[in-house]
């Protein structure tokens, strides 16, 4: 059994509870922790775990044996830093950090705690990515010739990722998922990005925040010679939109759906026919959540090194990086120039 301590009591953070405490019978949340203390206790009540008032009360806590860390990506450094000095395992949602100083500097640390660490790229544990995976190693796509990722939220993020320099904005917090999908899918770095990122739907932010957009696209070249585009929007409010082509020289995979297939088709006498779309990612990545969780879990129990890594998560963190480079100054950008 693995004892653990959700950081952050906002939407991921109850939705991770939920599932180790429904789902996971060898994970056991022990207790929650968030700055804001009434919705710490809050969640802590309607979960039955302990209400904790510090990140330090935590890390002294000799019961606790690892955390899940579902805070703003600004804080992810500082917090995952000292839970591995305090020998705690890492569980850390995606991006990783803001810049590409604190992802080093938190590898470091890892590297010398002795600790198991994994990033929460969940997509890799969906049925539909794996299965797109398998077909690929398997050789039954031929080449990757060329690859499309999408990924569309209903609503905003929160207002601290509006701002571009302090955030990297939308294409790390809601995009983060399709590098490195794309890496995973076709086992290749990122080598060049030429992106552009618009506001085409929340206009008025941009009093505040001149850098922001809400809509981007990003072409790419990876170190096989692949070429695709990265998609992202927000928020566009039919649905939640998560889908990836990838087009290889003996065929075509496609993965995902806008419509919700588990839902009612409804067929009207007018000729048309209506299906409700997918509603948000805690709908279509389902069961993905919980079989990341579980890894996470199995990790620590079996003494092995849980995937997606550390390490994946910097690579998405530098394709990120360079793409909003190229957003700001209007050209290519070869990933190589922003590493450090």
């Amino acid at each position: 059994m693995v004892n653990l301590c959700v950081i952050g009591a906002g939407r991921v953070g109850k939705h991770h509870t939920s599932v180790i405490t429904r789902r996971i019978p060898k994970g056991r949340v022990v207790g929650i922790y968030d700055k804001d203390q009434e919705l710490t206790r809050e969640v802590a009540s309607e979960f039955g775990i302990r209400a904790y008032s510090s990140i330090e009360e935590i890390g002294e806590d000799p019961t606790v044996d690892a955390v899940i860390i579902t805070t703003p990506t600004f804080t992810h450094h500082s917090i995952a830093t000292y839970f591995m000095s305090k020998k705690k395992h890492v569980f850390c949602e995606k991006p990783l950090a803001i810049t590409l100083e604190e992802a080093y500097d938190m590898k470091r640390v890892l590297e010398n705690s002795g600790v198991k660490f994994q990033i929460g790229f969940m997509r890799r544990f969906d049925s539909g990515f794996r299965e797109a995976k398998e077909i690929i190693e398997n050789g039954l796509l031929g080449d990757i010739m060329s690859i499309r990722s999408i990924t569309r939220g209903p609503g905003l993020p929160p207002e601290w990722a509006w701002d571009v320099e302090k955030s990297n904005g939308f294409l790390a917090e809601v995009n983060s998922h399709d590098f490195d999908s794309v890496r995973w899918l076709c086992d290749s770095e990122f080598v060049e990005v030429f992106a552009y990122g618009k506001a085409r739907k929340e206009k008025k932010i941009l009093e505040k925040y001149p850098d922001f957009y809400d809509t981007s696209v990003v072409s790419f070249l990876l170190e096989n010679e692949t070429i695709g585009v990265i998609e992202g929007s927000c928020p566009v409010e039919y649905g939640y939109d998560a889908r990836v082509e990838v087009l290889g020289t003996k065929g075509l995979l496609m993965i995902g759906d806008v419509q919700d297939h588990q839902s009612v088709l409804f067929c009207e006498t007018a000729k048309k026919s209506v299906r409700k779309t997918i509603g948000g990612w805690r709908d279509r990545f389902k069961e993905a959540y919980i079989l990341e969780l579980e890894n996470f879990i199995e990790s620590i129990l079996n003494d092995k090194e849980p995937s997606p890594s550390i390490e994946d998560g910097i690579k998405a963190l530098e394709a990120v990086i360079a793409a909003n480079k190229s957003i700001k100054e209007g050209r290519p950008v070869k990933i190589e120039e922003v590493r450090k």
